[in-house]
């Protein structure tokens, strides 16, 4: 693992659960507190790849998940070493929107085997190649009314089989918590209004780096 001065924190949550939209809102509520990388800052190879990857699975799903996994891990390296990396050098505190622990649970959700032995593997193999969070907050909100608001931010609703893999995916993220409860943070976002929530992650966020 790389080591650093700083907080690598990284967002993590189903479709339309509100990881960018918290984050924007961190940043405009305590602008220059922290370095902030939401889900599409991307450029160079990092995007060409993410493209390429898009085109063929609305949900970034690949024939084998292996290749999915070093895929995306190549993409996070890129932005890892282009941004994250000198600001935590500098002591910075660097919020992710998504991470490691996406590309893990979406190549470990369609390996063969028990979910939580492919999730310790791909996270083992994570650790030793790249850039490691620190901590990862996990929002989780009602299933409906996730899958409500991405349909609407995307334009179009989700086909059966993409409901059934972002089932999975929820289920997921809380799998993640209960086999690294310290790191993984759950956050219930329930009924708090979006500024109640704002603050909360900022408090957790103060609590943790």
């Amino acid at each position: 693992m790389i080591k650093h001065s700083g907080c690598y924190i990284t967002f993590e949550g189903m479709e339309g659960v509100g990881k960018s939209f918290f984050l924007e809102k961190i940043n405009n509520t305590y602008p220059k507190e922290f370095t902030i990388l939401l889900d599409d800052d991307l450029e160079g190879y990092g995007l060409a790849l993410f493209n390429l990857l898009h085109k063929k699975d609305a949900l970034l799903r690949q024939q084998d998940p292996l290749v999915e996994f070093f895929s995306f891990s190549a993409i996070d390296h890129d932005c890892i070493s282009r941004t994250v990396l000198p600001a935590l050098t500098a002591g910075k505190t660097v919020l992710q929107d998504r991470g490691v622990d996406t590309t893990c649970l979406y190549a470990a959700l369609r390996m063969k085997g028990e979910l939580e032995d492919s999730l310790r593997l791909l996270l083992d193999i994570r650790k030793r190649i790249g850039l490691f969070p620190d901590h990862t907050i996990c929002i989780v909100d009602d299933f409906t009314t996730c899958i409500q608001r991405a349909q609407q931010r995307n334009g179009k609703p989700y086909t059966r089989s993409e409901l059934t893999f972002l089932k999975q995916i929820e289920l997921g993220f809380r799998v993640l918590h209960d086999l690294f409860p310290e790191r993984v943070h759950l956050v219930e976002r329930g009924k708090k209004t979006p500024g109640e929530m704002t603050e909360h992650l900022y408090q957790l966020i103060k609590r943790l780096r």
